[in-house]
């Protein structure tokens, strides 16, 4: 009994974990966050961040925003696994862009 209660238990853990990604993953949610968070986001209005986020794309076909691959190999450090690891490209007022 008590291994199927750890068996239960764990998965519970493991639904729990991946709800919290979909959750923080969400659109607004996370342009909630990088607003509140990142710097180069401080002149970003909200809303235009939430349209980064849900795929919107340059001239060229690139995505602002990337989910990317969460296990990276760090060298002279080892494997980092990231809960949730992407990237946004976030327009300036001088034109550019920042990442």
């Amino acid at each position: 009994m008590d291994k199927v209660l750890e068996i239960t238990s764990n998965d519970h853990i493991i639904m729990i974990d991946k709800l919290c990604k979909r959750i923080l993953g969400h659109p607004e949610i996370l342009g909630r966050i990088i607003k509140g968070f990142i710097k180069e986001a401080k002149d970003v209005s909200l809303e235009e961040i939430i349209e980064l986020i849900k795929e919107k794309k340059d001239q060229e076909g690139n995505s602002y925003f990337q989910q990317l691959n969460n296990v990276i190999d760090i060298a002279h450090h080892g494997r980092v696994e990231f809960d949730y690891f992407c990237c946004i490209n976030l327009p300036q007022d001088d034109g550019t862009m920042k990442r």
